[in-house]
């Protein structure tokens, strides 16, 4: 005899979780300036087109104050179960403070990795009974670099 309710079941079951949690699940999270580390800002051209006056000289970064990432989880659910779980980092967006003698003072450059065709690494890893978020940023200005993890 056929167990025509069960197989109604387990499709109802299965389109239940894809629906819920999405073929794709967008997280922002946004990561605080101490986890943030900048190198090689000295190449950045926005660091050189900064609104100084004529006796005014950049400073230094001063930090970096905060910064979104922009990422997504992937599922690949089959009748069996999960396949595959992938994270994907979509953008990073990254508010820089930067300090110039004079009149200028702090100014703040933003930093988009998408429009600015920065190259991002994505080491952000799904180990079992732990979250998963980014937690740090590099950013390596002469490589034109950011890795999230």
């Amino acid at each position: 005899m056929k167990k025509t309710g069960d197989k109604t079941i387990r499709q109802f079951i299965r389109k239940t979780i894809t629906e819920s949690l999405a073929p794709t699940e967008t997280f922002t999270t946004q990561v605080e300036g101490k986890n943030i580390y900048l190198y090689q800002e000295d190449v950045y051209e926005k660091f050189k087109d900064l609104s100084l006056g004529a006796e005014e000289v950049l400073d230094e970064v001063v930090q970096s104050e905060s910064a979104k990432v922009f990422w997504s989880l992937n599922l690949d659910l089959r009748e069996a179960g999960i396949k595959d779980i992938t994270l994907s980092i979509e953008n990073v967006i990254i508010d820089i403070q930067i300090a110039s003698e004079g009149d200028a003072g702090f100014q703040t450059i933003t930093l988009n990795a998408v429009e600015e065709d920065f190259n991002i690494v994505n080491e952000l890893k799904i180990s079992q009974g732990s979250s998963i978020f980014p937690y740090s940023i590099d950013v390596n200005f002469a490589s034109k670099e950011i890795t999230v993890a």
